[in-house]
């Protein structure tokens, strides 16, 4: 929408009733700040004092006359501090101090800690075992269909993880006075798919402090760069060493409050290892989405083709409609469907990538393609339903297995359904992935 500007979001407004007047389907397509650069022209340019939220040289030289001379900025940044020393709110490695850091050491300081404890100096981060305090708060949740959460999750378990990974970061947060269950739960802000991601790297950086002789939860930056650079040498490429480097900064800031990621020299490092080994785009070029409609439309009538090809037929549909990620195909249960004549609403009840406090997957409302049934998801989604009906039993995730008796099946064989779709479509599979429907379908003009 248009943001904080009342004018924009009242222009926004009328583009969407507009568009929806004349049936016309917008896609939102998230452009990254550095590469909006028409949208973010004014700012870039700095022309509006307003945009940058700093004091005014103006006002500032009125401050200074009437109260100066002063020494310190507080509440400033590297972005709009004016005075050469400055104190920022949270941690900042140009900042004299830290006002989230002090305040964290001040409630629970031991009587052998400096007041400088956690501040950067040199490549050395200094911390004391200062306590850990958690504040929680509770947030009440209406009563609604659409929070159903669906019954068929992963049977893998997070433990195997947190055993060889993040038991002695449990250790160290009941050490600080925490009780076990609050020390799970502070671990278990990384959600599952993330510590499976840190767990390998963070059984690596154990490792390397054992055999170095380093204190793992509280090092220097000199061997925090070491142990990255033992990874490079290894052969990680930069997207690789960028998961290694958010692993051990977040495994370290539990207890030191300081984010090693954000250093000035780690940054610098990053930069060298990009320009050594790129992460470039996966592609450069996208697939015809004309190619799969015509062989999706092939696929015909939808009340005599097999349950398989139904299947097939359905999940890339919705994969092309929706836009969305796998995991979220995965997790559409039966129970949060409203399908009416003309269209389907679809809503989630569990924990998807993008969910975050206070945010939620919208509702997707898909209506049905008149012009072509062959194609349409609506249509196709009717005949599904009642083609599995029989064989559910309890499984309410929409997707099954094609067995006689249907059972649950996991994101991975939906990523499989929708690589053979693409292939038998005539897609070179050897440069695509399933993932690739998601751009392929932003950049359709339906």
């Amino acid at each position: 929408m248009g943001g904080r500007k009342t004018s924009l979001n009242r222009l926004a407004k009328q583009i969407w009733l507009w568009c929806m007047h004349r049936k016309i389907w917008l896609s939102v397509f998230f452009i990254k700040g550095k590469l909006n650069i028409k949208a973010d022209a004014l700012s870039r340019q700095k022309l509006n004092a307003d945009m940058e939220w700093m004091i005014v040289d103006k006002i500032f030289a009125q401050i200074m006359d009437k109260f100066g001379p002063c020494d310190i900025d507080l509440f400033a940044s590297k972005y709009n501090y004016r005075l050469d020393k400055y104190v920022s709110f949270g941690p900042d490695v140009k900042a004299f101090a830290c006002i989230e850091c002090c305040i964290t050491e001040n409630l629970s300081r031991k009587s052998n800690c400096s007041s400088d404890s956690s501040v950067i100096f040199d490549t050395t981060l200094v911390s004391c075992d200062a306590e850990i305090s958690m504040q929680t708060t509770l947030h009440s949740t209406k009563s609604s269909k659409y929070l159903t959460k669906s019954k068929n999750k992963s049977k893998s378990s997070v433990k195997k993880y947190e055993t060889g990974s993040f038991h002695g970061l449990r250790e160290k947060l009941c050490e600080r006075g925490l009780s076990k269950d609050a020390a799970n739960i502070i671990i278990g802000s990384w959600r599952e798919s993330t510590q499976k991601q840190y767990g390998s790297y963070i059984q690596k950086w154990m490792l390397f402090c054992n055999e170095e002789k380093i204190n793992q939860f509280n090092p220097s930056i000199n061997n925090v760069l070491k142990f990255l650079f033992n990874l490079f040498e290894n052969g990680l490429g930069y997207s690789a060493l960028n998961t290694a480097k958010s692993a051990v900064s977040s495994f370290v800031y539990l207890i030191t409050n300081v984010q090693i990621g954000k250093h000035v020299q780690v940054k610098t490092v990053y930069e060298g290892i990009f320009n050594k080994r790129p992460s470039l785009p996966k592609y450069n070029v996208t697939w015809n989405i004309e190619i799969v409609l015509k062989f999706l439309k092939s696929l015909k009538p939808v009340k005599d083709i097999s349950l398989k090809k139904l299947t097939l037929k359905l999940v890339m549909l919705l994969a092309l409609t929706t836009g969305q990620r796998i995991q979220s195909l995965f997790l559409i249960d039966i129970r949060n469907l409203e399908l009416g004549e003309t269209y389907v609403k679809i809503r989630y009840g569990d924990l998807l990538k993008q969910t975050r406090p206070g945010y939620q997957l919208s509702e997707l409302f898909i209506e049905a393609y008149k012009p072509d049934y062959r194609i349409c998801v609506v249509y196709t989604l009717n005949e599904y339903l009642e083609r599995t009906a029989a064989l559910r039993n309890d499984v309410t995730q929409l997707f099954v297995s094609h067995q006689k008796t249907a059972q649950s099946c996991k994101k991975c064989t939906i990523a499989s359904w929708i690589k053979k779709v693409l292939a038998l479509a005539g897609i070179d599979m050897t440069i695509f992935s399933p993932h690739s429907t998601r751009g392929a379908c932003t950049s359709y003009e339906w």
